[in-house]
C-alpha cells in the first residue's frame, strides 16, 4: 500500500510555489493577523532571508516528489494492496487543463494555473470525502483522513490567491 499512495502525497505539497513565481509578493493585501500580534509591512523588494526561503522550500517540495517517484519505482509493497492499480496516465480532465496552461503565456497562464488549482483541489477533497464516508478498506480510509486535511489547506491557499489577483 504504501507504494500506491507515497507519490500522491509528495505532489499534493506542490501548490504553493509556481504560485510564488508568478505573484508580486508586494502587491496583494497582507493575511489578517491574529488579535494582539504585531505586523510588519513588507520591504519593496526580496531579502536575503526572503530569498533563502523560497529556495529552501521549493527544493524540500521537489525533493518530496522526486523521492516519491523513486518509491514508486522501488518499493516492495505491492502485496498488501494487491488489487489497487494506478493509472498510467493523469485523465482526460487533468489532459484538458494541462493542454490549456501549455497555451498560456503571462498574466493569462498564472491565472488559469491559479483556476485549475483550485478546481483541481476541490474535486480532490470531495473524492477524500466520498472515500472517507463511504469507502471500506481501513488502509485507504486512514490514508484518506491524513491527507485530507492537507487538500484541504492547499484548497484555501489558492482560493485566497485568486481572490488576490
Amino acid at each position: 500500500m504504501t507504494k500506491n499512495f507515497v507519490g500522491i502525497v509528495g505532489t499534493s505539497t506542490f501548490i504553493s510555489f509556481p504560485v510564488l513565481a508568478q505573484t508580486n509578493l508586494n502587491s496583494s493585501p497582507p493575511a489578517p493577523a491574529a488579535p494582539g500580534a504585531t505586523t510588519t509591512k513588507p520591504s519593496t523588494s526580496l531579502t536575503a532571508l526572503d530569498q533563502q526561503f523560497i529556495t529552501k522550500a521549493a527544493q524540500s517540495n521537489l525533493t518530496e516528489i522526486q523521492t516519491s517517484q523513486l518509491a514508486l519505482q522501488r518499493s516492495k509493497n505491492e502485496a498488501s494492496c494487491e488489487k489497487c492499480r494506478l493509472p498510467k496516465d493523469i485523465g482526460p480532465d487533468n489532459k484538458t487543463l494541462l493542454t490549456k496552461l501549455t497555451k498560456a503565456t503571462g498574466n493569462n497562464f498564472a491565472h488559469a494555473y491559479m483556476q485549475g488549482q483550485v478546481q483541481g483541489h476541490q474535486k480532490t477533497l470531495a473524492e477524500y470525502q466520498k472515500y472517507l464516508q463511504n469507502g471500506q478498506y481501513p488502509n485507504l480510509k486512514a490514508f484518506a483522513r491524513q491527507v485530507a486535511p492537507t487538500v484541504g489547506n492547499h484548497l484555501q491557499l489558492a482560493q485566497r490567491i485568486i481572490a488576490q489577483q
